[in-house]
């Protein structure tokens, strides 16, 4: 007979929670300001078991970003809101995140379910903020993937110099060959150093069994770097559909891009099929509405006053017939 299975004893428990707070995000300079934040009802708990499982939960009942950068078009970066543009109360939390963990394996952390619970939020964003804060949180793999996304790579780089950008990636290759080739000999004169290394690289991944993050209404602003752009949109509204991964092995750094790529695939698909929508449906109700139109006017004034009706498309092989 099975034994059904039970969850190890928890070993202790830990609760930060604060009612109001403000940060502020500023350059290595601690003088120049990125962005200001303000967090209200604060609630993170965290409960470890024997078994180096356990569990996470964070509550934030509102939050608000500015942006601090000059010369920017949106000052309001987020914000929680409704559809309408309606401000949301500050009793129900805006953001939930459940994160239940397992033992490490091999190192690597194992998240048994991480989910994501957003309430409906108004969104300003510009190019420049998002390196910057892309930047700030993940400094070690900013220089990795400034040019990452062709949608920010400079065109003249591309057109302009295309030997240039091959030749940059053979040295990017021949680069990367010398560092593992020196990286190997090292290994051999260290070994203990090389065991450290991949202890630290195996921390920071993350083994994700399953991700989610239910729909949520969106208001959605951009502006890139090119004041006419295909990717610039202003007070658009977005229905981000419910994303789920499933056995996933992804650092934080890799799981935003991921989410950054799979919402601007479907925020273009939701732009284009409105555009198209609304572009049919003006032109539908504009042909109705002139003939709803020519239709009253003729039993009011007469057919005659008006002129003759629309004329067949078949014509007479010998013209009009004479009366």
């Amino acid at each position: 007979m099975a034994t059904a299975h039970r969850e190890a004893p928890v070993l202790r428990q830990y609760e930060v929670c604060f009612k109001h707070a403000e940060w502020r995000m500023t350059e290595d300079d601690g003088q120049i300001g990125i962005a200001d934040l303000v967090l209200k009802n604060f609630l993170y708990k965290k409960t470890s078991c024997e078994d180096n499982s356990g569990a996470h939960q964070l509550d934030l009942g509102w939050v608000k970003v500015t942006n601090l950068l000059p010369g920017t078009p949106y000052r309001e970066v987020l914000v929680p809101c409704d559809p309408q543009g309606k401000v949301l109360s500050e009793r129900l939390p805006c953001l939930r995140i459940l994160c239940r963990f397992k033992a490490p394996v091999g190192g690597i952390s194992v998240k048994e379910h991480f989910e994501v619970n957003v309430a409906p939020l108004t969104i300003q964003l510009t190019a420049r903020f998002y390196r910057t804060v892309m930047s700030y949180f993940f400094r070690e793999k900013h220089d990795e993937t400034e040019y990452e996304d062709r949608d920010e790579i400079p065109s003249g780089l591309m057109e302009n110099h295309p030997t240039q950008s091959g030749s940059m990636r053979g040295r990017k290759k021949d680069t990367k060959q010398d560092s593992d080739t020196q990286k190997n000999r090292l290994s051999v004169a260290n070994p203990v150093g090389d065991i450290d290394k991949m202890k630290e690289r195996a921390a920071k991944n993350n083994m994700f069994l399953y991700i989610k993050i239910p729909e949520v209404p969106l208001r959605i602003s951009y502006k890139g770097d090119k004041e006419k752009n295909i990717t610039n949109i202003h007070d658009f509204q977005f229905l981000l559909p419910t994303l789920e991964y499933h056995e996933q092995r992804w650092t934080w750094h890799d799981l935003t891009l991921v989410l950054k790529n799979d919402c601007k695939k479907r925020l273009i698909a939701q732009a284009v099929q409105q555009k198209l929508h609304l572009k049919l449906h003006l032109f539908d109700c504009g042909e109705e509405d002139v003939q709803e139109d020519s239709d009253k006017a003729r039993l009011l004034m007469g057919s005659k006053l008006l002129g003759p009706t629309e004329k067949s498309g078949k014509k007479s092989l010998f013209g009009a017939r004479k009366s």
